[in-house]
This record gives structure tokens, C-alpha cells and sequence, in this order.
């Protein structure tokens, strides 16, 4: 199931698809199995006569995923996109004869479509070398598409004075990033995510990553308003939390994250936000999940 915010960023993708009845027309997935865990998928569309669109490429792999938007030529018979330093997609349709279905993985009406396969050059390469994946011929799928309108978890978050737990906000407008601490009480897990935004000519990145470590990563005092966080991988070094102090001393430390593709992101220095509130974290579940 893919995230909120690749929820947001698709859903320009989603009008695009015309239907026939129930065969899905103009658009484009696929899926590929990329190295180091990570799977591929290719979503592509575009709602112009001249097939003018945009192409995403999604990589995940367990709690961090990477969201590739660039421009794309698509078509009911090709896609052609060039993602520079990130590689190439230049395939033809190639129809099977067969109407194949396939249903999201909320359990929806089937839907049907061409079966096939796009037959071509498909070449992905991650920055840093975190992933790679290749192949010449890679079998239509439509699945990736219908499960975008699956309703997942939804994380919700309470603020106030009295609750016993803490969120850690830290962030740079400057350089489009984030990192959220979450604690519901002092020792507890401590939850974290993070996102950074980033342009490579024409091709916007969003990079992605959130997880549960056990405790004592996080030390906080919301009443006094200073914190620790000292967490484990994909965290390096530390940080301090301080309100009561001057700004340019009120976050300090040497704390780092890495992301797919972006290794070792400082989260200290002049350009960084931080605040600290005592909050409550809870996941909220779909009815019937």
C-alpha cells in the first residue's frame, strides 16, 4: 500500500486513465524487481492528444520508498521517458491477444484490459547505488493504479498540556525537508518519519522513510522543554533540544539521516526549525482491516 503522500502525488495520474466500458485505455504499469529488495513501479498517463504526460516510478522496499515524477510521452502503444542520470523507459505495447483483470488489494470489482507486455528498453538506476533494475520486456500491470484508491492506516496526532508523551519536529524550508519524533510516554518506542523534496532538472524527487525503534533513543521533558534524541540507524549521532536557550543554540548536536539515495542528510545547522510539544500518536485502521 503506498503512502499519503504518493497518494497525493499520483492522483494527478489517476484522471487521465479513460475507461471502455471496463477495459482501462491510455496508461501505463508495470512492476520490476529491483536489487538490494526494492521493487519497482512504473505508473505513467497522460490526457493529451499528443500524449504529452507524466511518468512516476515508485522504489520501496519495507518502511522507505523514493517517488520519481518526470515528464513522459505515453500512448495506448508506447511510453518513452528520459530520467537522465536516473536511466530510460522506451517501450511499445505489445498485445497479447487475452483480456486479463486484476482487483485492488481492497478487494474491489475486477477491472479489465488489454493483456500484454511493454517491450523496449527499461533501465532504473538509484542514486548511490541503493537500487538498480533492467529488463526488455516486463508484463503490463494494472494493479499498482487500482490499489491507489485503497484506504490504509491513518496516523492522527493530539497536542495539549498533561498528555505524558512528546513530538520532536525538526525541519528546513531552505532545503524541503522533515523529521517528526513521536513518544507516548517517557520509555516508550519512539516513532519516527522523514521526507526531503528535491529537483534533478526535470525530474522531482521525494524521498521517504519511517520506522519504530525501542527506547531510550528519545529523552525528553516537555515541561522544561529540552529533549535528547539519540536514536539507531538509518540515524547517525545525536542531537539537544534546549528552549530556553538562544536559537542558534537551541538545537545542537551532530544528528544525520540517511534516505534511498541521499545518504547522511545533516539535520543540525542554522537553517534548521525545531520544536518540541507534548503530543500523542495514534494509528487509526480502516473498519474491517
Amino acid at each position: 500500500m503506498l503512502g499519503i503522500g504518493v497518494l497525493a502525488a499520483a492522483g494527478g495520474l489517476l484522471a487521465p486513465i479513460a475507461a471502455r466500458g471496463d477495459v482501462i485505455g491510455a496508461a501505463v504499469a508495470f512492476t520490476l524487481h529491483g536489487s538490494h529488495g526494492y521493487r519497482i513501479t512504473v505508473i505513467a498517463a497522460s490526457r493529451r492528444a499528443n500524449g504529452r504526460g507524466e511518468i512516476l516510478v515508485f522504489a520501496q522496499r519495507k518502511r522507505s520508498s523514493v517517488m520519481y515524477a518526470a515528464p513522459a510521452t505515453v500512448s495506448d502503444a508506447h511510453v518513452e521517458a528520459d530520467l537522465g542520470a536516473l536511466g530510460r523507459v522506451d517501450a511499445q505495447f505489445v498485445a497479447s491477444g487475452a483480456v486479463e483483470s486484476e482487483r485492488s488489494e481492497c478487494g474491489d470489482k475486477p477491472t479489465q484490459f488489454d493483456g500484454g507486455a511493454y517491450v523496449g528498453t527499461i533501465a532504473f538506476r538509484g542514486e548511490e547505488g541503493y537500487t538498480e533494475a533492467s529488463a526488455t520486456s516486463v508484463p503490463v500491470k494494472y494493479r499498482p493504479i487500482l490499489n491507489l484508491v485503497c484506504a490504509g492506516a491513518v496516523a492522527g496526532e493530539s497536542t495539549g498540556q498533561g498528555l505524558p508523551g512528546a513530538r520532536l519536529l525538526i525541519r528546513s524550508a531552505r532545503h524541503r525537508w522533515s523529521v517528526r519524533i513521536n513518544e507516548n510516554r517517557p520509555g516508550a518506542r519512539m516513532r519516527y518519519s522523514a521526507e526531503l523534496h528535491e529537483q534533478s532538472g526535470e525530474v522531482a524527487i521525494s524521498r521517504s522513510t519511517k520506522g519504530v525503534v525501542p527506547s531510550r533513543a528519545f529523552s525528553f521533558d516537555t515541561s522544561r522543554g529540552s529533549a535528547r534524541l539519540d536514536p539507531p540507524a538509518p540515524f547517525s549521532g545525536a542531537a539537544t533540544f534546549t528552549r530556553d536557550a538562544v536559537p542558534r543554540k537551541r538545537w545542537t548536536g551532530s544528528l544525520a539521516i540517511d534516505f534511498p539515495g541521499r545518504s547522511n542528510l545533516s539535520l543540525t545547522g542554522p537553517d534548521v526549525r525545531t520544536s518540541l510539544v507534548p503530543a500523542r500518536y495514534t494509528v487509526y485502521k480502516p473498519h474491517g482491516s
